[in-house]
Parts: C-alpha cells; structure tokens; sequence
C-alpha cells in the first residue's frame, strides 16, 4: 500500500519452527522498497532499505547414546560387558534422565553389576530401569553392567540396545519435553560346538557267515568347523572287519 508521509504501517507474520537451524539461531531480515516523488519535475525516486536483523535462538533437547559391548564373538558361559555413553547433545540441562535396557534371550544379567561412572549401583536391574543424575548440556555419563550367556540365543545372535529418556525446558513458558532416545544396536554371536552320532546296523537278526554293515551318521551341530575328526570303532567280539569295506559318504 502506499504510505502517507510521516504515517507508519506495520506488517505482521507467523512462522513455525520446523526443525533446529544450525548453530541454534534463527536469524531475520526485512527489505522494504519504495518510490518516491521527491521533485515534480523529475522521475520519482526508488530506495531499498533493510531492517535490522532478528535473531531467536533455538533450544533443543536430544541425546546421543552410544553402545558397545565386550567382544563380538562368545560361547555358553561367557560374559559380556555392555557399556553405553550417555550423552546430553541438546542446548539446555537433561532432567529426570531415566535408563532402560532389556536384557537380551539367551542371557541371564549379573546382579550388581551395574556401574555408573565408575561407581557400583546396589541393586539396580537395567531391564527394570533406574534414574541417572542430570545432566547439563554438553556432559555425559557412562553405564556398564554384564550379562551371562546361559544358552544359545535364537540365530545364534545376542542382541541389544538401551534407551534413555529425560526432560528438557527447551521454552521456559511452556512444559518441558519428554525425549526417548535409543542407542545403536550391538551384537555378540554364540558359537557353540557339538557332534551328535547316530549308528545303525544293517540286520538285527544273523547267523555265523552273515555279513554285517553298520552305518554311522556323524553331524556336527555346532555353529563352526568341526576340525581334526577322527574316527574309532572297535570291531565286536565274535567277528571280523572286512578289509576295505570302509567308505565315508559312498567313497
């Protein structure tokens, strides 16, 4: 619109916040232009002028949780260490920050073994949770608690994650934020070794000058190579081995 001289003209607008602007600034600026017949005789005059520049900073609240555990391969009575770094990456403090960790199949957790920085935790249970201390922005703290592997998890894998949860004032005119934040996922695989053998005999029933064959099925139901197999079976009283009857897998 035009504006009468000495007059003013305020403009109005919203805009939503829809995710944190680097270096947490939202900054600003208007350009306005505008004719002007400053002298009848001559063409009118067109001037640019900016505003001042606004800025509002952006508060957020958010975690990083970083996992990792002891070794990536374990067997039956191994124990793994899980450690998680708890990290406070939003701009104002953490409060009411809650730790959680559901103990993985196959696993048994090691009661009292819970350490938060390098302090033990009596009787806490990461898969019931329990609180951390706040934590100011920029700060962290470190978790560790172990688990024993009692049994062959399902696919042979022992996998978790943690999840932490804590509140941020990020307006102080409103209610803070509750954020959930899950950390990476680790894995550990279980190895394990076994042989079932199984043997059959070709009759039940002879007479003297009969031959016998016996087959032997030998598996290996372990998770890697079975090495150095070797291979005895005492002959029976009452017989005699065939030479060159022995074949392993039809050869």
């Amino acid at each position: 619109p035009n504006i009468p001289a000495a007059q003013t003209v305020v403009v109005t607008f919203d805009v939503v916040i829809v995710q944190n602007p680097e270096n947490e600034d939202i900054l600003n600026q208007a350009n306005v232009t505008a004719s002007f017949q400053v002298n009848p005789n001559e063409p009118p005059v067109t001037i640019n002028v900016p505003s001042n520049v606004v800025n509002t900073t952006v508060q957020s609240g958010n975690f990083e949780v970083v996992k990792a555990v002891n070794t990536d391969v374990a067997t039956v009575g191994d124990v793994l260490v899980y450690t998680i770094e708890v990290i406070n990456a939003g701009s104002v403090p953490a409060t009411n920050v809650f730790f959680q960790d559901s103990i993985p199949q196959g696993t048994l957790f090691i009661e009292n073994s819970v350490v938060v920085n390098g302090v033990l935790q009596e009787g806490a249970d990461p898969e019931l949770g329990f609180p951390l201390n706040n934590l100011p922005t920029g700060t962290s703290v470190i978790v560790t608690f172990e688990v024993l592997i009692d049994e062959i998890p399902q696919g042979n894998n022992v996998v978790n994650n943690a999840n932490v949860t804590g509140d941020f004032l990020v307006n102080p005119t409103e209610p803070p934020i509750t954020v959930t934040v899950p950390s990476n996922t680790v894995m550990t695989i279980v190895n394990s070794s076994g042989l079932n053998v199984m043997k059959s005999v070709s009759a039940t029933e002879a007479g003297v000058g009969d031959t016998l064959t016996y087959t032997v099925r030998i598996q290996n139901s372990g998770t890697v190579t079975a090495t150095n197999v070797s291979f005895l079976d005492p002959i029976p009283a009452g017989t005699t081995f065939v030479a060159n009857s022995v074949t392993i897998n039809g050869t």
